[in-house]
């Protein structure tokens, strides 16, 4: 089946097509004389139309916690109706996958994995075709996170005294360094 773009002067030799939204691996153009129907070229190849992505967040310095759900949100040009959702913790060299197919809303609440590091990215994809996709620009953060517990206000502590300072962690942390002030 063929969709017609445009009948115009033949005498610039050129055209500037916005492509259209019918997504397929095998599109060929056809070039036509309108007035002899046996003159005619078609694209020698198939190539792809297809969708794609902006991604607005996370997108590059943000730093979100473990196990906080977080909106990875982002923009379709195309008619795309499945995405595939992965994140990297090293810059984009590798990917973990967060999510198969979801159906593309343009947002995934997408629940922060272990998984700490300084150089992480997200990826989101045609679920159909991985070739389509947008990563985030620049690097945000996975990180634990701490909380006080003991002491938290209001103690009496004498000097020379034996205390517990308690507190509870979120995410892989492995150490800490505890330090007071006067």
């Amino acid at each position: 089946t063929t969709v017609p773009i445009v009948e115009m002067s033949a005498a610039g030799g050129t055209y500037g097509w916005t492509v259209a939204d019918d997504i397929s691996s095998g599109v060929k153009v056809r070039i036509r004389d309108k007035n002899d129907v046996d003159v005619f070229d078609d694209s020698d190849g198939t190539f792809k139309i297809m969708g794609s992505f902006i991604i607005s967040q996370p997108d590059g310095g943000e730093s979100w916690i473990v196990d906080e759900v977080q909106p990875i949100v982002w923009t379709t040009q195309g008619t795309v109706n499945d995405v595939k959702l992965d994140y990297s913790v090293d810059a984009g060299q590798n990917w973990l996958l967060s999510a198969a197919s979801e159906t593309n809303s343009g947002t995934y609440n997408w629940t922060v994995p272990n998984n700490m590091s300084g150089e992480c990215r997200v990826r989101v994809s045609d679920a159909t075709d991985t070739a389509a996709f947008d990563t985030s620009n620049g690097n945000f953060k996975i990180r634990g996170d701490l909380t006080m517990t003991t002491p938290n206000g209001g103690e009496k502590w004498s000097v020379g005294s034996s205390r517990t300072i308690q507190w509870t962690k979120i995410g892989s942390i492995q150490y800490v360094t505890l330090s007071y002030s006067v």
